[in-house]
C-alpha cells in the first residue's frame, strides 16, 4: 500500500492474511486451534477479532504470547517471521564490556589461529542477533577492543571466573524489568562461553565453580524458555543442569534446580506432583550451604502445597522460610535470587489458596509498599494476585481496578507467565462479565 503509515508488523500480518484469503473470523479460529494446540489461555472469537483488528490497523502490538499464536497459525511461517519487523534491543555499555570479556576468558585457549577463528565467529553471531549499537562512543569501546584483539599475536589474558558469575547474576536481575525473549538469547551465549571453558582442562577448583555455573545458565536459560511457554526447551535446559548441579559439591544448587523444575507440574494444575519435587529440593537445601535456597524453596514448596489444601504444612512452611532468610549472609552465592519482598509475595499467594482473602489483601499490599522501584515484573504479578483476592472475597469493581494497574506495568514487561496469571483473573471474572468494570478490563486486555 502506497503511502502507509502504519508499523511494519501490522502490514506484516495483514499481508499473510489476506496472502492466505482468510477473513478476519477465519483468522480468529486459526489462532483457538493454536491456542488448543500450545495450551495457551484464549480469549473469546469476538474478542479475537477486536484483537486482529487493532493488530492490522497499529494501534496494538501483538504480545509475546499473540505473536506465538500468530506463527503456529500462520505455519510454516518460522518463529521470527515478526523478527525484521522489530527495533533491535539496545543494550547498557555495561553488558557490551561483561560481552567482550567473557570472549576473552574463552579465547585465551587453543592457538593464536584458533583464537582469533573463533572469535570472529562468536563475533559474528552476535553481530547476527540484531543487536544494534548506538553512536555513543562509550558503547563502542568494547566492541573495538574486541576487534583490535583479534589482530593481536599475544594471548589474551584470562579473567576471574567471578567475571562470568558477575553476568549470571546481572542477567537474573534483568529479569525484573526485560522481556525474556531477549534476556534468553544472552543466556545461551553465556552458556555457550561456560561450556567452551568447560571442554578445556581445569584445575579441580576452577571445574567445582565452572560446574556451578554451568547450573546457572542453564537453569535461567530454563526459566527463562518456561516464561515463555516452551516447556519443552525448558525441560532440556533443566536436565543438562540437574547433571551439572550433581557434579558440584554444594547441594543447593541441586536444591534450586529442583525448585525451578517443579513450576512445570504446578503450570500445568497438578501441584501434588510439585510438592513432590519440592519435598527432594527441600531436602537439598537443608544440606546445602545457601540460605537464600532454602527460604526460596521453602517458599515455593508452601505455595504448592496450599495449592493443595495443606493449611498447616503450608504455613509452616512459610515460617522456615522466614527463618532462614533472616540469617543470610552477603557472601551467600545465590542471594539475588529471593528477599523479603519476594517472600511476602509468596505469602499472599498462599493465603489466597487457602481462601483467607482478606489477609491475603492486607500482606500483598505490604508487598507492594516495600517492593523496590524498577522490578515490574514483581509489581505486575502481586497486583495480579491482590486483584484475584478481591474478587474472591466477591468485591468485583475492586478487583478490576487493580487488574487494570496490574495490565499496564505487565503491558511494558510483555512476561508470558504474568500475563497467563492475568488471563486467569479474568477467567475468575468470567460469572460477572457483564458488569461494567469487567468489560473495561476486557478492553484493555485487548491490547496485550
Amino acid at each position: 500500500m502506497v503511502g502507509d503509515q502504519r508499523p511494519p508488523w501490522a502490514i506484516a500480518i495483514h499481508q499473510e492474511r489476506t496472502r492466505r484469503r482468510w477473513s478476519q473470523l477465519k483468522l480468529a479460529y486459526e489462532l483457538e486451534q493454536a491456542a488448543r494446540r500450545l495450551r495457551y489461555p484464549c480469549p473469546t472469537r469476538r474478542s479475537l477479532i477486536r484483537m486482529i483488528r487493532g493488530w492490522e490497523s497499529g494501534e496494538h502490538k501483538p504480545s509475546e504470547d499473540s505473536q506465538a499464536l500468530l506463527t503456529e497459525a500462520f505455519k510454516p511461517m518460522t518463529p521470527d517471521w515478526l523478527a525484521g519487523t522489530e527495533d533491535g534491543p539496545e543494550l547498557t555499555a555495561e553488558w557490551l564490556m561483561l560481552c567482550g570479556t567473557l570472549v576473552a576468558a574463552l579465547s585465551s585457549k587453543g592457538s593464536d589461529m584458533e583464537r582469533r577463528a573463533f572469535l570472529r565467529q562468536l563475533l559474528g553471531a552476535f553481530a547476527g542477533t540484531g543487536i544494534g549499537l548506538t553512536s555513543d562512543s562509550e558503547r563502542l569501546e568494547p566492541w573495538q577492543r574486541l576487534a583490535r584483539a583479534l589482530d593481536q599475536e599475544r594471548g589474551v589474558e584470562v579473567p576471574a571466573l567471578g567475571v562470568v558469575e558477575d553476568g549470571i547474576i546481572w542477567l537474573r536481575q534483568q529479569y525484573a524489568s526485560v522481556p525474556s525473549g531477549r534476556l534468553l538469547s544472552l543466556a545461551e551465549r553465556h552458556l555457550d562461553v561456560t561450556c567452551g571453558l568447560l571442554g578445556e582442562p581445569q584445575s579441580d577448583e576452577s571445574l567445582d565453580a565452572l560446574h556451578g555455573l554451568a547450573t546457572q545458565a542453564a537453569t535461567l536459560a530454563g526459566w527463562l524458555s518456561f516464561d515463555l511457554h516452551d516447556h519443552a526447551s525448558a525441560q532440556h535446559y533443566y536436565q543438562v543442569a540437574t547433571v551439572a548441579a550433581k557434579k558440584h559439591p554444594n547441594p543447593s544448587l541441586s536444591a534450586y534446580v529442583l525448585g525451578n523444575i517443579s513450576f512445570l507440574p504446578t503450570y500445568k494444575g497438578v501441584p501434588h506432583e510439585a510438592v513432590t519435587v519440592l519435598d527432594e529440593a527441600q531436602a537439598f537445601a537443608d544440606r546445602g550451604s545457601s540460605r537464600t535456597v532454602r527460604a526460596w524453596t521453602a517458599a515455593v514448596r508452601a505455595e504448592a502445597l496450599a495449592s493443595t489444601g495443606a493449611e498447616l504444612l503450608s504455613l509452616k512452611a512459610l515460617e522456615h522460610a522466614e527463618k532462614e532468610l533472616g540469617v543470610v549472609t552477603t557472601d551467600d552465592p545465590l542471594r539475588d535470587v529471593f528477599d523479603g519482598s519476594r517472600l511476602t509475595g509468596f505469602k499472599g499467594v498462599c493465603l489466597i489458596q487457602l481462601g483467607r482473602q482478606q489477609e491475603a489483601q492486607q500482606t500483598l499490599k505490604g508487598a507492594l509498599q516495600r517492593l523496590e522501584v524498577g522490578l515490574d515484573r514483581q509489581r505486575a504479578n502481586i497486583l495480579t494476585d491482590l486483584a484475584i483476592a478481591y474478587v474472591r472475597d466477591r468485591e468485583i469493581e475492586e478487583g478490576c481496578r487493580v487488574g487494570l494497574q496490574a495490565v499496564e506495568v505487565a503491558s511494558s514487561t510483555r512476561a508470558a507467565v504474568g500475563l497467563q496469571r492475568i488471563w486467569q483473573l479474568r477467567q475468575q471474572l468470567q460469572p460477572w462479565h457483564d458488569h461494567q468494570a469487567v468489560r473495561q478490563l476486557d478492553d484493555r486486555l485487548l491490547s496485550l
